[in-house]
């Protein structure tokens, strides 16, 4: 997934204090590659999004997040960030039709502007790719 353009202006503020969700792969991945073991939790308020791989563990990084760091924010690269960071202001929902859309979280942003919802077709397009080549994100 490519970095959203505004993103590239951001400050961070909206990945402080987070815990995101990850899933099996995407947490043995970055313990791999940082050479740590990361405080994780179950999150049972998920539970009924168990049909989903990417849900279906509900694990959750405990906060605050070893990867944020709040003099420059993830030291991860986007692409090696779990999808839940990548999309970060966007959040996906899986509504009850099983339709998935994103939804703009504006709690997160201290400083949200008018581009924000310019990026909305970006990331919906970078989020179909996801649904259609992650198996994590396949119902």
């Amino acid at each position: 997934m490519s970095e959203i353009p505004t993103c590239k202006r951001c400050t961070h503020q909206c990945c402080e204090n987070v815990h995101p969700m990850v899933t099996p792969r995407e947490l043995y991945v970055i313990e791999k590659k940082l050479g740590i073991v990361i405080p994780t939790y179950i999150d049972n308020n998920l539970e009924h999004l168990s049909n989903i791989p990417a849900y279906s563990s509900r694990i959750r990084i405990q906060s605050p997040c070893p990867m944020f760091k709040k003099e420059f924010g993830c030291i991860l690269s986007h692409d090696e960030r779990p999808v839940i960071c990548q999309l970060i202001p966007w959040i996906p929902h899986l509504f009850r039709t099983n339709d998935w859309d994103i939804l703009l979280d504006t709690n997160r942003c201290k400083e949200l502007s008018s581009d924000w919802l310019n990026t909305y077709d970006q990331v919906k397009k970078e989020f179909s790719k996801i649904l259609a080549t992650n198996p994590d994100w396949k119902q």
